[in-house]
């Protein structure tokens, strides 16, 4: 499946917004740890080994996991500075 880890979550609703048109269930999936809400979350149920793969610099090891990561940052601010 697909797993969004939400470190800010004021950094949420932006999120959701900008994946909108993939339809993405958001479906929370975690417990506390240590009394901190998790926010991880379910996108999408499926088999994305050739998007990892992709994702990864065509890394063949990364569709052929059991974990592959991603990260998304804001840099628009950034880059127009």
């Amino acid at each position: 499946g697909l797993y969004c880890l939400v470190r800010n979550q004021f950094h949420m609703e932006d999120l959701q917004a900008e994946t909108r048109a993939r339809n993405f269930a958001w479906r929370h999936v975690s417990d506390d740890v240590d009394g901190e809400p998790l926010h991880l979350f379910l996108l999408s149920e499926g088999n994305y080994q050739n998007a990892a793969k992709h994702l990864s610099c065509q890394q063949n090891i990364a569709g052929a996991s059991c974990f592959s990561l991603g990260m998304v940052a804001r840099f628009r601010a950034n880059l127009q500075d």
